[in-house]
């Protein structure tokens, strides 16, 4: 059995998405995510299914009540990755990112370059 804060095995890549429902102006979107561990189990074991704003950014800044209402109304939640994440902190790290929006089918809708004042990327897609 392996251990879930083992090192990922390497597999073979599959394909991106190029269209739909991801943000084109985000250079990683349509990539499928990586699966990182949340108190020592697998992360979507912890946070279930859904569209995740994830983030290692603790100072993330609140999200417009209308806009974190709508995400809710969908099944999304927002999870600060833990500081001891190896996964995810290489993962944000090798991508200069602070912030992806995770589809429910685990592709990136999008990411949120870090150093940059850009609202989180799923935020230009919320209806009204």
């Amino acid at each position: 059995m392996t251990r879930v804060d083992a090192e990922p095995a390497q597999a073979p890549p599959l394909p991106g998405i190029a269209v739909g429902v991801i943000d084109a102006s985000s250079p990683h979107a349509g990539s499928l995510f990586v699966q990182g561990t949340a108190g020592g189990r697998r992360f979507d074991d912890v946070h279930g299914a859904g569209w995740r704003l994830v983030t290692i950014d603790h100072d993330l800044a609140p999200l417009d009540p209308a806009a974190s209402s709508w995400f809710a109304s969908i099944g999304g939640r927002a999870v600060t990755v833990p500081d001891d994440d190896r996964v995810y902190r290489r993962w944000f790290a090798g991508h200069d990112v602070t912030a992806a929006l995770q589809r429910p089918d685990f592709y990136l809708h999008g990411t949120r370059a870090a150093g940059t004042a850009r609202p989180p990327c799923w935020i230009t897609c919320v209806p009204g």
